[in-house]
């Protein structure tokens, strides 16, 4: 009789993750919170889904894991690629601004890169899937943002204290910002980085922390200017920025 999906994971995926170095909370994150959706003014609403696997990679020197990739489990004996579209949609949507997606039945998986835009499988899950070293090396290749270096700093930094438990999009929105940054440094570009976001979704936290974050990198040169339309959207600015300096 073959395991059921949560059998799966717990005997057949979990041993293996271990063995290839993704073995405390820091580098595997389990069942992350379902997705959440803007639905008017100030209105939000829990999505469906919920990735089984967030896959993180950590410098010894950092202070918080930097999400790369999602991995999506089916019972052994699906299809190794059958929850590759699932994965794949969490991915699209830049939920978690992941570059890599994978998907696998405990014996054999299925990958999509988002940096090439290929699907590649299935290979033999416990021989061929990549360890956190490899990820880590993977994500340098194809980003060419070394994380080893002083700049990547700037991806690992923490939220401010006032707002620890940022929303999964808006650490995500941050993380893209700093990766934008980072590669107009790489490639000697002018730095220019544009963010929107739907009413309710935490602008000004996301403003906070990003701020926040820049400080901590020493990154933060000089004051940041606000232009709000109404008194009551500076005020409120004005108070988080003030909570969290």
């Amino acid at each position: 009789m073959s395991y059921n999906e949560a059998e799966t994971r717990y005997y057949l995926i979990d041993p293996v993750l271990r063995d290839k170095g993704y073995d405390d909370i820091t580098k595997l994150k389990l069942e992350t919170p379902a997705p959440v959706e803007a639905i008017g003014h100030k209105g939000r609403r829990a999505g469906a889904g919920r990735t089984d696997y967030l896959l993180c990679v950590q410098p010894p020197s950092a202070v918080k894991p930097l999400p790369v990739g999602v991995l999506e489990a089916k019972k052994e004996s699906a299809d190794p690629l059958q929850g590759m579209q699932q994965a794949k949609a969490y991915a699209e949507c830049n939920r978690f601004h992941v570059q890599y997606v994978f998907a696998t039945n405990g014996h054999l998986y299925g990958e999509y890169d988002k940096t090439s835009g290929l699907q590649h499988g299935p290979h033999p899950f416990k021989d061929d899937f990549p360890s956190h070293t490899q990820l880590t090396q993977r994500y340098f290749n194809d980003t060419g943002i070394d994380l080893n270096l002083p700049q990547a700093a700037l991806l690992f930094t923490a939220d401010s204290k006032a707002y620890p438990k940022s929303r999964y999009y808006q650490d995500a929105a941050i993380r893209a910002c700093f990766e934008k940054i980072l590669r107009c440094e790489l490639e000697q570009k002018p730095c220019r980085v544009l963010l929107a976001l739907a009413t309710g979704a935490g602008k000004t936290v996301i403003a906070a922390n990003l701020l926040w974050r820049l400080q901590e990198a020493k990154r933060l040169p000089k004051p940041a200017l606000f232009l709000c339309d109404r008194d009551e959207l500076r005020t409120q600015g004005y108070n988080k920025l003030n909570a969290a300096f």
